[in-house]
């Protein structure tokens, strides 16, 4: 199972994960190392993060906790896929 982990400090976890401060946890048991799925860490086996971020105009994470924010959540302007902005990655074929 890939899990994520974050922050639970009161009042304070909103914008730490906005930050970055998450991770993924991989857990893994002998059950699930017998199927056939791919297992070569980063070749094959590519975990992926996606996130929305909004970023102000010195490229820091623009982190503003309102009541509509608070309300309905945050809502990013730029996509992030493993902490990058159009990242890339090759795959071998097949």
């Amino acid at each position: 199972a890939t899990c994520w982990f974050h922050p639970h400090q009161h009042g304070k976890t909103g914008r730490q994960v906005a930050i970055g401060l998450a991770g993924l946890v991989v857990i893994e048991d002998d059950e699930i190392l017998k199927l056939m799925l791919p297992k070569q860490w980063g070749i094959d086996d590519v975990p992926v993060i996606v996130q929305d971020k909004k970023f102000n105009a010195d490229g820091q994470i623009d982190y503003q906790l309102d009541v509509m924010t608070a309300a309905v959540g945050w809502f990013g302007d730029t996509l992030l896929t493993n902490g990058a902005i159009y990242p890339q990655h090759a795959a071998p074929r097949g």
